[in-house]
């Protein structure tokens, strides 16, 4: 969803949904001041993980941008290029805890969503981990009511039809380009690479976070 397109009373409706969210992630884990965190596909901005984030955090963000493209004004936050599927500049058990906002579901081939989880379980004490909820009334990506359960063809007919995410032409001219974008899998795969995980549904519905492995209940 393009937010930054909408009206200004829209995109606030939006940050406050998204800072509701991150409360909610943060009541699934145990969170202290001065915490170590890895924002795994940390984005452009902070938008969804560290404009929420208390000052005293120190936070390294990983994606696979450019360093210039990447903007977020946490106080402590360092930008580090690289890639969930290998984060061999950290060590074991640096971080106290991992986020990921948004990202696996687009780690598509099997083998490297396996690596990533790996990964995320050997640099972190906790992980938080939100994917789309596969049933979702409405998606978050193209947001359209169980668009995660359609079948392929059906999928891109539909962002044919109405340029859903503006992926129009990428359809069009690449029939495969959902396919090696985003994978809409069942929670049960999630939890099947990360042992003892839990799964709890985001408070909007449209999500499921991957939590593990301290539990605070």
């Amino acid at each position: 969803m393009q937010s930054d397109r909408w009206p200004g009373p829209v995109r606030r409706l939006l940050a406050a949904r998204r800072r509701a969210r991150f409360r909610f992630l943060m009541r699934q884990v145990r969170t202290w001041d001065d915490m170590r965190v890895i924002d795994l596909g940390c984005g452009r901005t902070g938008r969804s993980t560290t404009d929420f984030a208390p000052a005293g955090w120190r936070i390294v963000g990983v994606d696979r941008l450019a360093p210039a493209q990447v903007r977020h004004r946490h106080p402590g936050f360092r930008f580090v290029p690289g890639s969930v599927r290998d984060l061999s500049a950290f060590g074991d058990g640096e971080f106290d805890l991992a986020i990921a906002v948004g990202l696996l579901e687009h780690v598509t081939d099997p083998a490297d969503l396996a690596s990533a989880a790996r990964e995320i379980r050997r640099v972190a004490r906790q992980y938080v981990l939100v994917v789309p909820n596969r049933y979702a009334w409405i998606e978050p990506h193209y947001s359209v009511p169980l668009f995660g359960v359609l079948p392929r063809h059906l999928q891109n007919g539909l962002i044919r039809a109405f340029d859903l995410h503006r992926h129009r032409d990428a359809v069009r001219r690449d029939p495969a380009f959902l396919a090696r974008r985003t994978r809409w899998r069942p929670t049960r795969e999630y939890l099947a690479l990360f042992p003892g995980a839990r799964a709890r549904l985001t408070p909007t519905l449209e999500t499921v976070a991957i939590v593990g492995p301290a539990d605070t209940a």
